[in-house]
Order: C-alpha cells, then sequence, then structure tokens
C-alpha cells in the first residue's frame, strides 16, 4: 500500500486541524474524535473514490500537525 500524504488542498487543513488539537489541550481529545467520524463517515460515503491509502494518510496529516506543535511548544 502507497500511502498518499499531502496530495490535496484538504491536506493543509488536516494539519492544522492537528495542530489546533495539539495547541488545545483541552480539547484534543474532542477534536480527534470529531476529526475521526468525519474521516470514517467520509470514507464510507466516497468509497469507491477514496481509497484506504487516502485515509491512512489523512490521519497521518492530522498526526503531523501534532507533532509539529508538540515539538515547537514542548
Amino acid at each position: 500500500m502507497e500511502v498518499s500524504v499531502f496530495d490535496d488542498k484538504k491536506s493543509l487543513a488536516h494539519f492544522f486541524l492537528g495542530s489546533l488539537a495539539a495547541a488545545l489541550q483541552e480539547w484534543k481529545y474532542v477534536i480527534f474524535i470529531i476529526f475521526l467520524f468525519y474521516e470514517l463517515i467520509e470514507f464510507m460515503l466516497k468509497s469507491p473514490k477514496e481509497k484506504a491509502e487516502h485515509f491512512v494518510g489523512d490521519l497521518m496529516e492530522f498526526s503531523f500537525g501534532t507533532a509539529f506543535i508538540t515539538l515547537l511548544w514542548k
């Protein structure tokens, strides 16, 4: 499986949402759960078009944003 990371315009939104989750410590789990449910629903509704590689890539973009802010602030 070849994972697609930062492959479209939404990729930056995923990165910044991950950054926001890391910056807002009290809300990080809520933001992550909402993001995860959004991605799961998007994956299920766009099933023929949206592939597992894109789903995993979106989660990685979120994680990169979280890691970036965490490394920057700690």
